[in-house]
């Protein structure tokens, strides 16, 4: 189920504009659990839910938002397959993962097909607060626990 909001005026990138969202989850309590909490904040806006892959690829191109928060497992298109389609379609709208997957395989898999961040379901609120700042002013995010992880695979 595709579900969207009116989009105010929000441009990318401005002092106290705010943050325009997608959230692609196929569980229903957790796209009402993020619109709710996400919705708290003044800076974010959320304008469209998807319940699939194929669902946020076409919210993606419809609305253009500045960030879209991605689940890794989901129906007709996986997340890892729905991001590459956004990320060459839509060059300007990142993507964060918002999973519960935080192994090397799909942490790879998802920033190689163009995720600028990756956030554990598990993470405390503020790191996904942080996430999405972030990767709207151009930079990337990983889950601490993942980074560190990363982190250790470098230096050894």
């Amino acid at each position: 189920m595709i579900r969207t909001r009116k989009i105010s005026k929000v441009t990318k990138k401005r002092p106290g504009k705010r943050i325009s969202l997608v959230v692609a989850d196929d569980h229903e309590v957790i796209r009402v659990g993020m619109r709710l909490w996400l919705g708290t904040e003044q800076c974010f806006e959320i304008i469209g839910e998807a319940a699939s892959g194929r669902e946020a690829v076409a919210l993606a191109k419809k609305l253009k938002p500045n960030v879209v928060m991605m689940d890794l497992s989901m129906p007709s298109l996986t997340g890892v397959q729905a991001t590459h389609r956004i990320v060459r379609a839509c060059p300007e709208v990142k993507v964060i993962v918002f999973t519960t997957y935080g192994d090397r395989k799909r942490v790879r898999a998802a920033l190689s097909a163009g995720a600028s961040g990756y956030v554990l379901k598990s993470a405390p609120p503020r790191d996904l607060i942080a996430a999405v700042h972030q990767v709207y002013e151009g930079g990337r995010y990983l889950s601490p626990s993942i980074a560190h992880h990363w982190e250790a695979l470098v230096v050894n």
